[in-house]
């Protein structure tokens, strides 16, 4: 045969051609873009921008550093990585407990403003509190160490005045 193939429409044969392939389009180079294997000097940036105070999101944005999901997957591979990234969102909750005297001091004494500052501050507290609760506890106000006689809040008043009656009696034999 010529090359063409015979198919039968209504009955009688019709002679079709081989359809014609595409022409090979030429690669296009691409630009290099995000960074996908964990290197030390992309780390470093993500990690100077958290310190800075950037949230991750913001860390993340520009070009030239690893996406948000592929900076989370180098954290959970690398043990090394995410012990230096604990230590970055620690030191960025230290610089925003930092921010919050100089908003309450420049604040000006509009309704607005108040309000304003007031959010951004307590936002503040916020973040603080999830980013370092070992540090900071409940409200962003540093907590008290445990006491060693255990934990006396907890106890209703008739158990206090027990244990306080209990502790008197230990006292007095003691003299």
């Amino acid at each position: 045969m010529d090359g063409r193939r015979k198919t039968a429409v209504k009955g009688r044969a019709v002679k079709r051609k081989h359809p014609k392939k595409a022409p090979k389009k030429k690669a296009v180079k691409l630009p290099p873009g995000r960074p996908t294997v964990c290197t030390e000097a992309a780390a470093l940036v993500v990690l100077q921008r958290i310190m800075e105070g950037d949230c991750l999101e913001r860390a993340c944005g520009p070009e030239d550093v690893p996406c948000k999901r592929t900076w989370l997957r180098w954290v959970a591979v690398d043990v090394s990585l995410q012990s230096r990234y604990v230590a970055a969102m620690q030191i960025r909750a230290l610089s925003r407990a930092d921010e919050c005297v100089p908003i309450a001091d420049e604040v000006r004494e509009e309704k607005g403003a108040v309000l304003k500052a007031n959010l951004r501050i307590r936002t503040r507290q916020w973040e603080i509190q999830r980013l370092a609760n070992k540090v900071y506890g409940k409200d962003g106000v540093i907590e008290p160490p445990p006491s060693p006689a255990g934990d006396h809040t907890a106890m209703s008043d008739p158990e206090v005045e027990l244990r306080l009656k209990s502790l008197r009696e230990e006292l007095k034999g003691k003299r």
